[in-house]
């Protein structure tokens, strides 16, 4: 609604207002999606997952598409590396609402510590019998220095126990050129490979 009053509102003054309650709006869904990921992490309560079969690249082209249109309109460069064997004749056991929390927390991070004058790049291919997900960025100097506690890759970690996938990252390189890596390998319904 805030964005909507943006665009069809004129008066200088009142937009100053919409500014200001949009930072305190987003300031707050920082603030509710942290309570959730130290409750999740920190709870010791299992996470319940609905595990069913995606065809694997319309689920990885709903789930990413989106995040990779907002970082180029942002002014990254994404470079996008789909394998030729990732294609909807492959299908993956997942659960879906909880894969995007996964990458959602993923592009978060993003957005946090990416260096924007460096390319990101996320690349989609069959590895080990399992389709993976690696995205990759330059780490920002200015987020070298900048405190994170680490509970988002922490409730990544946890979200893919619970739906059978695995996950790992790493930053490699030294100062001025480190970069972040996070790999995503999810499952095949080999069933599903089996009928087609």
């Amino acid at each position: 609604y805030l964005d909507v009053m943006k665009t069809v509102n004129e008066d200088e003054r009142l937009n100053e207002y919409i500014s200001a309650s949009e930072t305190t709006a987003l300031k707050l869904k920082e603030i509710s999606d942290d309570m959730f990921r130290y409750f999740l992490v920190f709870s010791g309560n299992d996470i319940e997952a609905e595990i069913t079969s995606y065809e694997a690249k319309t689920l990885l082209d709903q789930l990413l598409s989106e995040h990779v249109l907002l970082l180029r309109e942002k002014g990254y460069e994404v470079n996008i590396q789909q394998g030729a064997a990732v294609t909807d004749e492959i299908a993956v056991m997942t659960d879906a609402p909880k894969l995007m929390r996964v990458i959602d927390n993923l592009f978060s991070n993003i957005f946090k510590y990416a260096d924007i004058e460096r390319r990101i790049t996320v690349s989609t291919a069959m590895a080990r019998g399992r389709l993976n997900v690696i995205i990759k960025n330059y780490v920002s100097e200015s987020a070298s220095h900048a405190e994170s506690t680490g509970v988002g890759l922490k409730t990544c970690h946890k979200i893919c126990e619970s739906i059978g996938a695995r996950f790992n990252t790493e930053i490699l390189g030294s100062r001025g050129a480190k970069v972040f890596s996070a790999r995503l390998e999810l499952p095949i319904d080999k069933k599903e490979g089996e009928k087609k």
